[in-house]
C-alpha cells in the first residue's frame, strides 16, 4: 500500500484475524491507516478467540465506528467445554519425558483416528523432542519458524496425510492451526500465558468435536512458573465444572 501497489479506495469490507495480536505494539496506527485509505461505508469484521479487555477497547474507542455490534460465541477467553483438560504435576525434565512416552505409548495401544499436537517454547526444543520419539518408535514431525517455508509445509503434509501420528511445534503455531481431526494437545511446556493456555488447548476439539488437552505444570521450584499464573490456568480450566 506504500507503495501504491495495492490500493484500499473500493474496499467493502476489512477482515481482521487474530485481532488480539493485530492490536499490539503499532498493530492500531497501522490499522488505523488502513481504514484511512477505505471507503466511509466500509464494513470491518474483528475475530479472535481471546480478546484481552485493553485491546477491545482500543478497537472499539479508536478504530470501529459507533454503530459496532460484538457477537459472542461461548465465552471469550475460555475453553470449550468440549476438551477435557488434566494437569500432570512433574519434578525433573526427565520426568516429562516419561510421562510423554507413557501417553504416547498408550495412545498406540489403543489407537484412534486423531492426531496429538505437542506445544513446546522454543524451536530448539521442537526438534530435540522430534528425535525423541522417533527414537522411542513413534511417528513424529516438527514445525518452527527456522524452517523454510517448503520444510513446514512438508512436515505438516507428513501430519495431515497421517504418515506422523504427533506433530509437535513451538508456542507461536497455536494459533492458524485448524486441524479437526486432532483430538489431543499436550502442553509439554508450560505456557506462556494465559493466552497462550487458551490458544494451544483450543487446537483440539474443533468445530464441536471431543478432545483433551493435556498439561504438563513443572513443579513449584521451577523458575519457568509463578503459583499466582498456575492459579489462574487452574480456575480457567474449573470454569466448566
Amino acid at each position: 500500500m506504500q507503495e501504491g501497489t495495492v490500493g484500499l479506495e473500493r474496499t467493502e469490507t476489512l477482515c481482521f484475524d487474530e485481532a488480539d495480536v493485530l492490536l499490539q505494539g503499532e498493530g492500531p496506527q497501522q490499522i488505523d491507516c488502513m481504514l484511512a485509505l477505505c471507503p466511509p461505508n466500509l464494513q470491518v469484521l474483528m475475530f479472535s478467540a481471546t480478546f484481552h479487555p485493553q485491546r477491545r477497547d482500543i478497537a472499539l474507542n479508536q478504530l470501529l465506528p459507533e454503530d459496532v455490534v460484538m457477537l459472542q460465541v461461548g465465552r471469550v477467553g475460555c475453553i470449550t467445554e468440549n476438551v477435557d483438560q488434566n494437569f500432570f504435576l512433574a519434578e525433573t525434565e526427565e520426568d516429562k519425558l516419561k510421562f510423554l512416552e507413557h501417553i504416547m505409548k498408550r495412545k498406540q495401544q489403543y489407537p484412534s483416528k486423531g492426531g496429538t499436537i505437542i506445544f513446546v517454547n522454543t524451536r530448539k526444543s521442537v526438534d530435540f523432542l522430534v528425535k525423541h520419539l522417533i527414537s522411542r518408535s513413534i511417528a513424529a514431525t516438527g514445525i518452527h519458524g527456522d524452517l523454510v517455508p517448503d520444510e513446514r509445509r512438508d512436515n505438516m503434509k507428513l501430519f495431515t496425510k497421517g504418515h506422523c501420528e504427533v506433530l509437535v511445534a513451538t508456542g507461536a503455531f497455536g494459533r492458524g492451526l485448524d486441524l479437526p481431526f486432532v483430538t489431543h494437545v499436550i502442553n509439554f511446556d508450560f505456557p506462556n500465558n494465559r493466552d497462550a493456555y487458551t490458544q494451544q488447548c483450543g487446537r483440539a476439539g474443533r468445530g464441536g468435536a471431543l478432545g483433551e488437552a493435556t498439561t504438563i505444570v513443572p513443579s513449584t521450584k521451577s523458575r519457568h512458573t509463578s503459583g499466582q499464573f498456575f492459579a489462574e490456568i487452574y480456575q480457567l480450566a474449573c470454569a466448566l465444572v
